[in-house]
């Protein structure tokens, strides 16, 4: 059994700490965490930096493709889909980046500017809700969904997270936005005879609904086996905390829990956690996979 290395999937390492960072007491362990946050955010965007490039690659793997195989016409559609493909990735990521400087350009002092945050976010719901549309014919799976795109007012971030905080989800939106791209390449490479070897080892992922939950309301996170193979059956086995889940034709299963209330005399922020373990068939042999997502219990801030 070996335990899954999600890099840019820090969601539930970053963007989990938002309500701790509200509420905490003391300056220097806040401004502890804003650090460690940057430190982080920076790796996440380097990352980004070599998906996009990875992008480009598979783009001009698939056209050399085509033109070994003497430019049939069936090949050429496929290349024009990856060109549309790759342009309309990287227009979302243009417009998660801008939004990203546009943050650090308003910001006063540690904390983003509230003005245009609500337009800004549902400018981006917007995007990123007709961009799963345009990917989803490329795979059966739900990409609203493993996009992330929430109906939540404090999507991507709420209006009094600080700048690091801030800056941080928009890169995590911008990794589920590489995510699903990489996804959509890897289905039309194999259609002109390519694969793509530049995708990471199978691993498990989770994409919460929300990095924090009120006490006594129901947490939700989508659970899958990224870069499995398409059509995997028998359908992987999926388990949180020992609970078998249910797993749909996509070979995915969604988590449901129910945060526990928080005791009196216990802080307003508590971190939680829940076990995640996935079984699968993979080339002749039977393998597993573990995942632990942190996640925060919350009391709503007061107005």
């Amino acid at each position: 059994m070996r335990k899954s290395s999600l890099f840019w999937l820090f969601s539930t390492g970053v963007v989990l700490v938002v309500a701790g960072l509200l509420y905490a007491r003391h300056v220097e362990q806040q401004n502890s965490v804003l650090k460690h946050i940057a430190t982080l955010n920076e790796r996440l965007s380097a990352d980004n930096c070599s998906k996009e490039e990875d992008m480009q690659s598979t783009l001009r793997s698939i056209q050399q493709a085509v033109r070994e195989n003497h430019n049939i016409r069936k090949d050429l559609a496929i290349q024009t889909e990856s060109e549309r493909l790759a342009a309309r990735t990287q227009s979302l990521v243009d417009s998660i980046q801008a939004w990203q400087t546009q943050l650090q350009q308003e910001s006063i002092g540690t904390r983003p500017a509230a003005a245009s945050h609500r337009k800004n976010a549902s400018q981006l719901r917007w995007h990123f809700s007709r961009y799963a549309a345009f990917v989803g014919r490329y795979f059966p799976s739900d990409a609203a969904q493993q996009l992330g795109i929430s109906s939540r007012a404090d999507w991507p971030f709420p209006d009094n997270a600080p700048l690091a905080v801030a800056v941080a989800s928009l890169s995590i939106q911008e990794a589920n936005v590489q995510r699903i791209s990489a996804e959509a390449f890897q289905n039309l490479a194999a259609k002109v005879g390519r694969s793509w070897d530049t995708f990471e080892k199978n691993s498990l992922e989770a994409v919460p609904a929300s990095a924090a939950v009120a006490p006594g309301k129901v947490y939700e996170s989508l659970l899958f086996l990224s870069n499995g193979p398409i059509g995997l059956y028998p359908y992987p086995r999926m388990s949180v905390n020992g609970k078998t889940l249910k797993v749909n034709d996509d070979g995915e299963a969604k988590v449901i829990l129910k945060a526990p209330p928080l005791q009196p005399g216990q802080p307003d922020a508590m971190r939680a956690q829940w076990q995640a373990t996935i079984m699968a068939h993979l080339q002749g042999r039977d393998t597993s996979w573990q995942l632990t997502v942190p996640y925060f219990i919350v009391k709503h801030a007061a107005r």
